[in-house]
């Protein structure tokens, strides 16, 4: 009687395998090929010509995700067709995929619109003479002959893509509490609050190095005494306000040791500056001293 059992609950053993075992093959079967006609639609030249001329993608990126999307739907159909077995932890595993599914179509769009908006914006700058401006009154050096057109367009862009993906993120953790997820979730929610301060902050920093590299060559041109050590001097406290302002953009609201090391420069600065003056004006003093003395 047992040897009976055994035997019919070996052959139940068996039917199950060859059951998976012809899914699986068949899933195969049938991923590769959606995944290979759907890849062969997404790289098409008229699409990713498309992307490309309105700043959506660039074309190895836009390679690049198409290849890893296809990947993903033939792995995504293969397990949808082995839920047949009623197996838990592949039904679990399905769910997962479909939900990350959704996560990676947000990053995708994400890139797609923040791509879009960051071409709209630099285009838009350099149309209305940004560019130009700068180069006009030298300013490209004060961020490092960057383009400011493409800094400002940059953030745009790579905000765009942290609110879909922040997005993405709130989708799957309802469904699916996996350990470590709502630390993530509460660490995209809390950076997503940041970044509009640290976007300001940074606009504020941009904004203090342009007013001082166009004060500081103002002076200069002047070609006036000590013009180069008064250039210095305004361009330093330009950038410290700005910094001043700035930090606390960022999170950073103790800003007594800035404060500190501002004083201390600046003394430095201006007893640097009086020893000079002193010294470039000790004839001239000289003479009208003398001058005085013969009067007298």
């Amino acid at each position: 009687m047992n040897v009976d059992v055994y035997v019919e609950q070996l052959r139940d053993l068996s039917w199950i395998a060859l059951k998976f075992i012809a899914l699986l093959l068949l899933g195969y079967v049938v991923s590769c090929i959606i995944a290979g006609l759907l890849g062969r639609v997404l790289r098409t030249k008229a699409l990713t010509d498309t992307l490309v001329k309105y700043g959506a993608m660039t074309t190895k990126l836009w390679k690049s995700i198409t290849t890893f999307l296809s990947k993903y739907v033939q792995w995504l159909i293969l397990v949808a067709i082995l839920t047949v077995t009623k197996i838990p932890i592949i039904d679990t595993t399905f769910a997962f995929m479909v939900d990350l599914l959704w996560f990676i179509v947000l990053t995708i769009a994400g890139l797609m619109v923040g791509g879009f908006l960051c071409k709209i914006i630099k285009d838009s700058l350099e149309a209305i003479g940004l560019e130009a401006w700068l180069k006009k009154y030298k300013l490209a050096d004060a961020i490092g002959g960057m383009s400011l057109s493409s800094i400002l367009a940059g953030i745009v862009k790579w905000y765009i893509v942290l609110v879909f993906i922040s997005t993405g993120i709130e989708q799957i953790l309802p469904a699916h509490p996996v350990k470590g997820m709502p630390a993530l979730a509460q660490f995209m929610t809390d950076l997503m609050v940041y970044i509009p301060g640290a976007i300001l902050g940074t606009l504020v920093m941009i904004a203090a190095l342009l007013v001082a590299d166009f004060v500081g060559d103002g002076i200069k041109r002047r070609k006036l005494a000590f013009s180069e050590a008064f250039a210095l001097v305004i361009e330093s406290i330009i950038v410290f306000f700005g910094a001043v302002l700035a930090l606390p953009k960022f999170g950073i609201t103790d800003v007594s040791v800035l404060t500190d090391s501002f004083k201390i420069l600046m003394v430095g600065l201006s007893l640097g500056l009086a020893i000079a003056i002193g010294l470039g004006l000790k004839d001239s003093i000289s003479d009208v001293g003398k001058k005085y003395e013969k009067q007298l």
